[in-house]
């Protein structure tokens, strides 16, 4: 297995320090290793963190179904940064423009590449899924929009709206408190027939990001014809990434973090994935 771990200010022009991690599994297959997808992690945290459940475990989890993972260590309170938008964003883009970069050294399809994220992560993702046409941002980086264009994005129990019922702490920390910021970074509201090919998940009972965010950005989808699939789970905790034991800190503590009806979220995705990519 190929392992890097990349900072990213190093390479563009970031204020921060954030890392891109890489693990590239090794395959002998060369017909499968050099049409290999790719999946860019964006865990959640509600900008606050960078949650470990979701980093390594999906990483490990998707590896094993032969896809190269990175992910993004983003700009966030825990490190004493201020992750008000761009900063995050920048930090997506600057990811997908090396990804695609480097594509030949790492055996990746460039034209198969997945943004994955989680809650705040979701977020991120689910707005970069739109922002990386940003004339302003591109130029911030020197970058080229067909380099850093996601192909697909994968989003589980995200935080989509800032207007409707959401996760205030998310959109408090994306915006600065900034109400001009609130319709710009309110996900449903940019969604057009262009829009990245989706996978959504949530669970109904999420009592920490309501699923009205996922309802409503599958209405979105559905309305500008976007090629998706939305699944929502009945019951099911916030933040449950892969749903099962392992990456599930205090196990013995927190049951519920372990879930047998939401832990075929993965296969729905490698399903979504591999059809859209056939």
């Amino acid at each position: 297995m190929i392992y890097e771990l990349i900072h990213l200010n190093k390479l563009y022009n970031l204020k921060n320090d954030p890392t891109l991690e890489i693990m590239v599994p090794e395959l002998l297959d060369e017909k499968i290793r050099y049409n290999r997808k790719s999946i860019l992690i964006i865990p959640g945290g509600g900008y606050d963190i960078v949650s470990n459940r979701e980093a390594d475990p999906i990483a490990f989890e998707f590896m094993l179904k032969s896809y190269t993972c990175f992910i993004l260590h983003y700009s966030a309170k825990q490190d004493g940064y201020d992750p008000k938008y761009p900063t995050p964003q920048l930090e997506v883009m600057a990811s997908m423009d090396y990804i695609r970069k480097n594509s030949d050294r790492f055996d990746i399809d460039i034209n198969k590449i997945t943004i994955m994220g989680f809650s705040a992560g979701g977020h991120l993702a689910a707005s970069y899924g739109y922002l990386y046409k940003n004339d302003e941002l591109c130029n911030l980086l020197n970058v080229e929009k067909e380099n850093v264009k996601p192909n697909a994005l994968c989003l589980a129990y995200p935080v989509i709206t800032a207007i409707n019922d959401t996760h205030l702490g998310t959109i408090n920390n994306i915006t600065g408190g900034e109400e001009k910021l609130l319709k710009e970074l309110s996900v449903e509201l940019h969604i057009d027939k262009d829009y990245p090919k989706t996978f959504i998940w949530t669970t109904e009972d999420d009592n920490t990001v309501p699923s009205i965010s996922t309802k409503l950005m599958d209405e979105a989808l559905n309305k500008a014809k976007v090629c998706h699939k939305t699944v929502i789970f009945k019951h099911g905790a916030h933040g449950l990434a892969l749903a099962k034991e392992v990456g599930s800190p205090f196990y013995d503590l927190n049951k519920d973090m372990v879930n047998k009806e939401v832990q075929i979220w993965t296969e729905l995705f490698d399903e979504f994935n591999k059809s859209i990519f056939s």
